[in-house]
């Protein structure tokens, strides 16, 4: 079974550096190189720096440290961060934001050293995006402020593989559940919006996670949605998802979550044969 784990880590891994290679690139670049590169080697056997090679000579671009760290190197960060509002010198506003490192460190897994997208949505609709450097076990940085804050996207573009432990109010995660224009962030609120409901009932939070089982025109994310909608108040929502998805792993989510919920087993029997 750790044999199993370990390679179903490469291959994930794999997809997902090439998706952060091409995304430091552009994809134009990025390309550029993968052709040249699969000229130069077709039906040979090939090495990583192949790979490195390939895309330096026919783009001038060097990748050596994004394999290094991503490929040669194990594992990826885990990404606690916190932030508060403070007074800034000027008499304005900052953002100090606190990023700490928890991956656990082994011989291969190192801290890692990447710039993060950081963006800082305002009440007024407007969106600023911040580039920090993370480099070290623990880092702090301080963000100007150019009004009312609404919420903060760590790594706003998705492209780093990695956990976050975001820690912000349940009106932000739920603004963040709804940028309909970006599903991966859409993705990474559920967690969050679920563990409200469930600790606190929050109505909100599981009115944002209705929204996007009802909604989504992503199947994967109203599949999450579904999963995550395991407590009493989301069964007419299940059984209303149940009856007009067209989508059958959303449907099949749906039941595994009302058979969570302990209906009872005739019942929970009726709506597998329902879904086949």
């Amino acid at each position: 079974q750790g044999g199993a784990e370990r390679a179903n880590h490469v291959y994930q891994k794999g997809p997902w550096v090439l998706y952060m290679i091409e995304h430091a690139l552009g994809s134009d670049v990025f390309w550029q190189g993968v052709r040249h590169y699969l000229k130069e080697h077709a039906w040979d056997l090939v090495e990583t720096e192949d790979f490195t090679r390939a895309i330096f000579d026919s783009t001038g671009r060097n990748i050596e440290g994004l394999i290094e760290q991503w490929v040669e190197c194990a594992g990826h960060p885990v990404f606690e961060v916190r932030f508060a509002e403070k007074r800034a010198e000027d008499g304005g506003r900052k953002l100090v934001l606190h990023v700490e490192q928890a991956q656990e460190l082994a011989a291969l897994v190192p801290h890692f050293d990447l710039p993060v997208n950081v963006d800082l949505c305002y009440a007024d609709g407007s969106r600023e995006r911040q580039v920090v450097r993370v480099r070290a076990a623990d880092s702090e940085f301080e963000l100007p402020l150019t009004g009312e804050l609404a919420d903060l996207l760590f790594d706003s573009s998705a492209t780093i593989l990695c956990e976050i432990r975001l820690q912000k109010d349940r009106h932000m995660w739920v603004h963040q559940a709804s940028l309909t224009e970006e599903p991966a962030l859409q993705w990474r609120a559920i967690d969050a919006l679920r563990t409200a409901v469930l600790q606190r009932g929050d109505e909100l939070a599981a009115s944002s996670l209705y929204d996007l089982l009802e909604r989504s025109p992503h199947p994967l994310l109203r599949v999450r949605a579904a999963r995550s909608c395991d407590f009493q108040s989301a069964i007419p929502r299940l059984l209303h998802a149940l009856e007009i998805d067209s989508w059958p792993g959303v449907r099949h989510a749906a039941v595994q979550s009302l058979a969570k919920l302990q209906l009872d087993y005739p019942a929970t029997e009726r709506l597998r044969a329902r879904i086949g």
